[in-house]
């Protein structure tokens, strides 16, 4: 629902999403429960996303009925906080190899942000997982598991991954499934503060 506030201080609703709305797939899909050290992360599949916005682009899309379902009682109140900003851009400082086909990239510092990766070529349905942790383990190794997205390649050119739902607190980041390390440059993370 969107509404605008009037003047007079009163509310005025123009848009409400209902039944008459309708859907298509999406190439973007979050997984995980949301539960401390659970978030999940997010799936691009890259074949499955859109070029653009454009009305001829929409309309070659499969389009279905929504599935309405009934809310939760009460009303809904907006969560007032500021908005999330990009603060600062960071690049890694060393990459290293880890096993076959994996690269550990340090960023040089913690922080909470958004990530970018520019692939080099990728071949279609290549899935690449993209992992983060904010220390080693004494032995040097990756702390595996605590959070992670995949992109899963649609072979075409400049190929790229970026958080879309969610963001990460981390210094070491892990992409496996790639036979070269992309560019220290080929990386960007974006340090976002309210």
């Amino acid at each position: 629902q969107l509404e605008k506030l009037k003047e007079d201080n009163n509310w005025e609703t123009l848009l409400v999403t209902d039944s008459s709305w309708s859907v298509c797939e999406s190439g973007y899909e979050s997984f995980g429960d949301w539960r401390p050290h659970r978030f999940g992360g997010e799936t691009v599949t890259a074949s499955k996303l859109l070029s653009n916005y454009t009305k001829e682009t929409l309309n070659k899309c499969q389009w279905s009925a929504v599935k309405t379902v009934k809310g939760a009682e009460g009303v809904a109140i907006p969560q007032m906080v500021e908005l999330n900003r990009i603060k600062e851009k960071i690049h890694p400082v060393a990459v290293r190899a880890a096993e076959e086909n994996t690269w550990i990239f340090d960023m040089g510092t913690n922080f909470t942000g958004w990530t970018r990766i520019a692939f080099p070529q990728l071949h279609p349905n290549q899935k690449i997982r993209i992992s983060y942790c904010d220390f080693l383990n004494p032995d040097g190794s990756f702390r595996d598991g605590l959070y992670e997205d995949y992109y899963i390649a649609s072979g075409n050119p400049d190929e790229y991954f970026i958080n879309k739902f969610n963001y990460k607190a981390y210094r070491y980041l892990k992409v496996s499934g790639l036979e070269t390390a992309p560019d220290l440059s080929d990386i960007t993370a974006y340090l976002i503060h309210t």
